[in-house]
């Protein structure tokens, strides 16, 4: 009888497994790498109405820290997903069954530590009876102790030549980040959504008064975009939009 009032669960009715094997080593002192992991996981959901597998997965993992501070991840994965009932994507409509599939996913991390890099990361191979395909580039720029720019451009498409249906969730982000002091710090993102074809913004605005006392000012803004003929488009009236107050003051005994 469990149902949660306010959601959070994208699934109900079953039994799920995981089992995980890892294994971690140090190379030597001579190596440029500080820390390496293999490791596998299998896991499994069933539904307990009829017993049949809802969900499988077996993976695995490499992952590797460099002593630089950089951080390297590989998976490969196996997976079946079975879909109780047809459900439709911006662009494109699921059938039900149970779709088997494989993929890979790697992540590249360069070091925080940096002035400048970036983030690198793809992850190509089935989904349902089509084929997914997520690029993503997130470089950054600390151009001062008090500023810091920095961007996501992700490449995301699933394709389903069967029925010549394509989906398009990309996503473009710039992100600028100011601090005046350890007091006040400032944070503004917009971002453009290639499913929901809309330009979100967000400004954040934190003010410390002390430890443990803190200010926070958040300005959410969300618009749709409408195609013009000849390729052009125009940001349409405003569809969201929200003032949000927040102020923390943790008590001490």
């Amino acid at each position: 009888g469990y149902d949660p009032a306010l959601g959070f669960e994208y699934r109900d009715g079953f039994a799920a497994g995981k089992a995980r094997l890892m294994h971690s080593w140090i190379p030597g002192e001579g190596s440029s790498l500080g820390r390496v992991t293999a490791l596998t996981t299998w896991r499994l959901f069933t539904r307990t109405r009829d017993r049949s597998v809802e969900s499988a997965l077996a993976r695995a993992r490499v992952m590797i820290d460099f002593k630089a501070g950089h951080w390297f991840n590989f998976a490969f994965n196996a997976f079946r997903e079975d879909v109780a009932e047809a459900f439709s994507l911006p662009g494109a409509d699921i059938p039900a069954g149970a779709h088997d599939g494989m993929d890979i996913f790697t992540r590249f991390e360069m070091s925080r530590g940096r002035d400048l890099g970036t983030d690198l990361q793809l992850y190509t191979g089935s989904a349902f009876d089509g084929w997914r395909t997520y690029v993503s580039v997130e470089p950054w720029w600390r151009v001062s102790g008090h500023l810091t720019l920095g961007t996501v451009l992700n490449l995301h498409r699933l394709t389903f030549p069967q029925r010549n249906q394509t989906v398009n969730a990309d996503r473009v982000s710039l992100r600028v980040s100011g601090a005046l002091d350890t007091r006040l710090s400032a944070e503004a993102l917009v971002q453009y959504l290639g499913a929901s074809r809309s330009v979100g913004t967000n400004l954040r605005i934190h003010y410390r008064f002390a430890e443990g006392r803190d200010l926070y000012v958040v300005l959410d803004e969300v618009r749709d975009i409408d195609d013009l003929p000849g390729g052009a488009a125009r940001l349409l009236g405003r569809t969201d939009r929200r003032l949000l107050l927040k102020y923390s003051y943790a008590f001490r005994r």
